[in-house]
């Protein structure tokens, strides 16, 4: 779950929406499933020039610079807009579920939401994410076995993490110094480094734990500030102003107003400015970006929205049998689920007549018709005949300024899940969506790289016919022993 609007920099915009559906999968899974995104240390990646594909987890990144403005005297610091895409779009929450009976038998159900996707702008948040938003508890009672000590844990508690989420759309976990014994200390995963304490109005220090070493003092999710390792501060105020400084004190603030969202030099007053225009575009949305040039002229690049359709895919649940008493397997679907996507990024001609612009495509715009065996209650077996969606809404095609594929470059991505319309183990998979193949067109000819990405290694094929490979040790959800044999991804090429 992403933080809610009262917490996000104005600047930072996420785009991708979409509907949320309850399933389920066994009773093992004990924490959310929310996939790495944006960039972060100790990582592979291959790295293009707008792109950087993640070599642990497959996802796609793009990032796109709209607009910036020089260096500020004196230091490196300097302001730019950028639209960046992550092509792990779902997240996988939980919820604890049991039967109305006087037996304490709880099982898990999955909620899919979409957490990746787009955004536009440049700010960072501070977000303080309730255990109940990664896994939706039960009250615990006393035929649950549990000592009355873990019980009162359970059941009279909040707890809480903190999150740093970056403008490149990666989440980096921050602990706290102060009160570091108020960690949770019972037996139930799902509750592994939350904590029962937040910041309410008095400052705590924290740091993260993933290498990035980061450090913060945060009062609330509206006042706090975060020390990067090469020096440079990042410092939120409670009157919705955000800045970054450097170690020579030069800053850039960043703030929303009734005109937009500013990204701006305090010094000079030079700005980049962030519009939106729902009935713009065909009443599809559009984001423009304003940004001075040479003697002060205002120049903008146009950001059209739209939208795709994931449709017709399935995948197995569980529920409750009422007549076996007992937890049973049955299908449920992400049938009709609308995710708001760019479908163009416009730049401002540099020639007369002469049009710039990147144009996107998704694996969910193209449809087919498939049919599958499905059971929609503990019982049958059905032929269930839809129309379904080739991907699961990843980005497929981006196709290079000029923007028509007569006369760019343009790149193909194909996915894990491509042509998958029922998923057979459980929602995980949504979350563990790799890419598997890149093709590059230019100048009448394809170059291919070829990805084999799963729980314990990478191998990369390249067009020259050279390979890249690594290994690693697994750390995937819910497999115990981090086994392989949990998913049907296979450790190959192809």
């Amino acid at each position: 779950m992403n933080p809610p609007a009262c917490s996000r920099s104005l600047t930072k915009v996420i785009l991708t929406v979409a509907l949320v559906f309850a399933v389920c999968c066994t009773t093992v899974a004990q924490e959310a499933a929310r996939p790495d995104r944006g960039t972060g240390p100790n990582r592979s990646y291959a790295i293009s020039e707008i792109e950087n594909i993640n070599l642990q987890n497959g996802n796609v990144h793009l990032t796109i610079p709209l607009a910036s403005l020089p260096p500020i005297a004196g230091g490196k610091l300097s302001l730019s807009a950028i639209a960046r895409y992550n092509s792990k779009l779902w997240d996988v929450l939980r919820f604890q579920e049991d039967a109305a009976d006087l037996q304490w038998a709880p099982y898990v159900v999955d909620m899919p939401g979409a957490g990746g996707g787009w955004a536009i702008g440049g700010g960072y948040s501070i977000y303080f994410r309730n255990a109940d938003e990664d896994f939706y508890r039960l009250w615990y009672d006393e035929n649950s076995g549990l000592p009355q000590w873990e019980l009162d844990l359970l059941n009279n508690y909040s707890w809480w993490k903190v999150v740093l989420f970056m403008p490149d759309g990666s989440q980096h976990e921050l602990r706290p110094v102060d009160n570091g014994s108020d960690s949770y200390s019972g037996s139930q995963d799902f509750l592994r480094g939350f904590y029962k304490v937040k910041p309410n109005g008095i400052p705590m220090r924290y740091y993260s734990l993933d290498g990035t070493y980061m450090f913060a003092h945060i009062s609330s999710m509206s006042d706090w500030t975060v020390y990067h390792s090469d020096g440079t501060k990042v410092i939120q105020t409670p009157d919705g102003v955000q800045r970054i400084q450097d170690t020579n004190g030069n800053k850039i603030k960043m703030f929303t107003d009734t005109a937009g969202g500013h990204i701006q030099d305090e010094q000079t007053g030079r700005e980049i400015k962030i519009t939106y225009d729902p009935a713009a575009n065909g009443g599809q949305g559009q984001y423009r970006v304003w940004y001075p040039t040479v003697g002060g002229t205002q120049h903008y690049v146009d950001i059209n929205m739209g939208t795709t359709t994931v449709k017709g895919k399935t995948y197995p649940v569980n529920t409750w049998d009422q007549v076996g008493e007992m937890v049973c397997q049955r299908t449920e679907g992400l049938l009709n689920t609308q995710l708001s996507v760019v479908r163009e990024i416009i730049f401002p001609p540099t020639q007369p007549g002469q049009q710039r612009k990147f144009v996107f495509s998704y694996n969910s715009d193209t449809t087919g018709t498939t049919s599958t065996n499905v059971n929609w209650s503990c019982y049958g077996n059905d032929n269930y005949t839809r129309t379904a969606s080739l991907g699961w809404g990843e980005l497929s095609r981006v196709v290079s300024p000029p923007g028509t594929i007569q006369t760019a470059a343009y790149a193909d991505y194909s996915y894990w899940l491509d042509s998958n319309h029922s998923l057979e183990i459980s929602a995980d998979d949504l979350a563990n969506q790799s890419i598997t193949q890149k093709k590059l067109y230019h100048d009448g000819i394809s170059d291919v790289w070829t990805y084999g990405i799963n729980d314990v290694g990478t191998i990369v094929s390249s067009p020259d016919g050279s390979s890249f490979s690594e290994q690693r040790y697994c750390a995937t959800w819910n497999q115990p022993n981090c086994s392989t044999a949990k998913t049907s991804k296979a450790f190959t090429l192809g």
